[in-house]
């Protein structure tokens, strides 16, 4: 998705059909704008248990395990510099955090 200002972003992803595909998939899926703010999550949160409410305008990093959250917000800002299609985990297991504060590989 474009960089571009929240409100705009929202928008986009909320209108029409895509919307309701996206709540369909199996798997989290959030959108995020350039200051790393949750700005669209659907409801498959719920399996870290949060709902879509708890998220919407946190930074990315309440899903990131504590110990990394400074390493994500570095490795964020350098793909702004360079916004290249790029692996998440880069053969790395991914971990998120849940909203009870456990970790949770996935």
């Amino acid at each position: 998705m474009p960089h571009g200002d929240q409100g705009k972003s929202v928008q986009h992803i909320s209108n029409g059909d895509g919307d309701v595909l996206l709540h369909c998939f199996p798997d989290i899926i959030l959108v995020s704008d350039v200051h790393g703010r949750i700005i669209w999550v659907n409801e498959q949160i719920s399996a870290l248990g949060f709902t879509t409410d708890d998220l919407i305008g946190q930074t990315i990093e309440t899903l990131v395990p504590n110990h990394m959250q400074q390493t994500h917000v570095s490795l964020r800002e350098e793909y702004l510099q360079d916004p290249t299609f790029k692996s998440m985990t880069n053969g790395r297991k991914l971990t998120l955090k849940t909203r009870d504060g456990r970790n949770l590989k996935v």
